[in-house]
């Protein structure tokens, strides 16, 4: 046998291994892409919470399906942006939402906040948001996710409790 055939014929063994290695890896990193996918898919749909992702460098927003039912609204019925979630708030909530916006952005504040947006219905309810960015290498915010959490109920009982309190004080200053 020539050392020629000798070498493409292992040539051809080998590339049968590594096509085969290939091919296994191509359907493990699938299936685990799917499972992590399933995993995503789950934890959003268990939470009441809906999730967001800004792409600060072109501006590009996602919105979970979530977010779009907190605000009333079917997906795709509101822009997922940066303008249409600004222009939700109540201009009395802005000036301190986008400042504790800008506080994370440029000195990595915690992002923690509680805020009202207006819904589809005109109706405002209270919501919590958290989140978090990512830099660059020079500290320019690239990114930033988080969550969006409808608080109302709990804002309307810290309300209820407060005005009993202070209808409690006042029953005792009459005594």
């Amino acid at each position: 046998m020539e050392p020629v055939t000798l070498f493409s014929g292992a040539l051809r063994v080998l590339a049968t291994l590594l096509a085969g290695s290939v091919t296994d890896f191509l359907q493990t990193s699938r299936q685990q892409l799917r499972t992590s996918q399933e995993r995503f898919d789950l934890a959003v749909q268990g939470s009441n919470d809906g999730l967001w992702d800004w792409d600060i460098s072109t501006g590009r927003t996602w919105w979970a399906p979530r977010v779009h039912g907190l605000l009333g609204y079917e997906a795709g019925e509101i822009e997922a942006s940066q303008v249409s979630f600004q222009d939700l708030l109540p201009s009395a909530d802005k000036a301190r939402s986008l400042e504790l916006l800008r506080a994370h952005l440029n000195g990595r504040a915690r992002y923690d906040l509680e805020y009202r947006l207006r819904r589809k219905s005109g109706e405002y309810r209270w919501f919590s948001s958290r989140g978090q960015a990512r830099w660059d290498a020079a500290g320019k915010p690239l990114r930033m996710a988080g969550s969006i959490r409808d608080i109302t109920d709990r804002k309307k009982a810290e309300q209820a409790l407060q005005d009993s309190e202070a209808r409690l004080l006042l029953a005792l200053e009459a005594l």
